[in-house]
């Protein structure tokens, strides 16, 4: 039988589906309870606090890697990027999470020529990593440096697309800078060399501030090239 477990926002008991009658009735069931569990980790911080330990993500991740349902499988990613930022560190959750991003990555790199994976549920991977990327968390360092060494490991270093985490220096006159990820680029002005054309949107990973700026403001720290072969955001 299945049993699975899905938090109440009203009393946070905890309720148990079991011996369920067929494989559609399991998919079905569970479908259900994730579509829940979004709404909820969305919706409420004492979910997201509740469903952010191992034994989650664990289930979430047995669902991703056995489930052939597309629905499922990016039902279970949705909570996965909401809940992993809020995983707290512990040798467990380090070898978890870190082969669990290894998969990812190993996924996104590999769909591009045996396209095993939906274009759904690659920007879905995609953007598990851009949100554990860009929120402060014990996850942070590991997601970016996965990142960097991927793309070091392929040769690949192209500036500037959906995705790069730049070091953004606000004074030219200092060495100072600040982190920040790509999250939209306006293509329409992205050669322009004009520093009054503002062609990138930017999120700072410290503050999590959003602005448009200058090419000539930024500089590449880490480029995700995954994101650049499925999203361009264009802006009329």
């Amino acid at each position: 039988f299945v049993k699975v477990a899905v938090v109440a926002v009203e009393n946070d008991t905890l309720i148990y589906f079991s011996k369920l009658s067929s494989k559609i009735d399991i998919e079905l069931y569970t479908n259900q309870l994730l579509v829940l569990l979004v709404r909820c980790v969305y919706l409420y911080d004492n979910v997201r606090s509740i469903c952010a330990n191992v034994d989650y993500v664990e289930e979430l991740l047995y669902i991703y890697r056995s489930s052939k349902n597309r629905a499922t499988i990016l039902l279970a990613l949705k909570i996965l990027r909401n809940i992993i930022p809020l995983l707290p560190e512990s040798e467990t959750t380090i070898i978890t999470i870190k082969s669990s991003l290894d998969e990812f990555l190993f996924s996104i790199g590999n769909n591009f020529t045996k396209q095993n994976r939906t274009l759904e549920t690659i920007s879905e991977l995609i953007n598990v990593f851009r949100t554990i990327m860009s929120l402060k968390s014990p996850w942070q360092m590991m997601a970016t440096q996965l990142v960097f060494n991927s793309i070091v490991s392929c040769g690949y270093l192209s500036p500037y697309c959906l995705g790069s985490v730049v070091n953004v220096y606000p004074n030219e006159e200092s060495n100072e800078f600040d982190l920040a990820l790509i999250i939209a680029i306006n293509t329409n002005d992205q050669n322009s060399n004009s520093s009054e054309v503002l062609p990138y949107f930017i999120q700072y990973l410290q503050t999590n501030k959003t602005e448009w700026i200058a090419a000539e403001k930024l500089r590449i720290q880490i480029d995700f090239f995954a994101i650049k072969s499925i999203y361009i955001y264009k802006y009329q």
